[in-house]
């Protein structure tokens, strides 16, 4: 019976792998990065599990938004103050969002820095941010030099085309300069991508 599970899981996996070679293009590749946080698609190229992290279900609703609004996601991170860490030391986090965008989103996306935020271009030039620290050291930056390495994640996953259209975008982080706050990125990220907020079965950090 578990040999059964297993192949089922397999098939699920190999046939999700078959959509992202399918892809044509940026904004298919953008739909499938929706579906993945939605749980309804169990792959996604440099993840290493078929689902989000338990701590994501929360913003989930909202990063498929985003998705579809022309921002393919790589990795976020809810804000978490000081506590200690599955080892015992102390983490915090700052809340974040990493993805591939077009020239025109992420411009909108710069606007969010005359609301506090700090918005930085994969440009591989600027200053590494700290996003989360363990007992003082930083586990987890946002470095503008990182977008060969999200490309080469994707190269072997993807269709020449939708390769290419990958490659035309830009890497950006929209993240929350202060520690631990949760409530300010998600519903700044929504106004500027135009990005509902909220769906029917969700009750978001961010709702007032």
């Amino acid at each position: 019976m578990d040999v059964d599970l297993d192949l089922d899981e397999d098939r699920v996996r190999e046939a999700a792998r078959a959509d992202w070679r399918a892809a044509a293009g940026f904004e298919e590749l953008c739909e499938l990065g929706a579906l993945f946080v939605e749980g309804r698609l169990q792959f996604f190229p440099g993840w290493g599990a078929c689902e989000l992290d338990r701590e994501s279900a929360a913003i989930a609703p909202l990063l498929a938004a985003v998705n579809r609004a022309g921002l393919l996601t790589l990795a976020s991170q809810r804000g978490s103050p000081e506590a200690p860490g599955a080892d015992g030391r102390p983490e915090r986090r700052r809340a974040f969002v990493l993805g591939f965008a077009r020239v025109p989103t992420v411009e909108r996306l710069e606007e969010l820095a005359r609301r506090g935020l700090e918005v930085l271009r994969g440009t591989g030039q600027g200053r590494v941010l700290p996003l989360g620290l363990r007992a003082g050291e930083p586990f987890l930056v946002a470095d503008p030099g990182a977008r060969p390495t999200e490309l080469a994640i994707f190269a072997e996953h993807l269709a020449p085309a939708a390769l290419a259209e990958l490659s035309a975008a830009e890497l950006v982080w929209v993240v929350d300069p202060e520690w631990g706050r949760d409530e300010r990125l998600w519903p700044a990220l929504a106004e500027a991508l135009g990005a509902p907020e909220r769906g029917p079965a969700h009750r978001g950090p961010w709702t007032p």
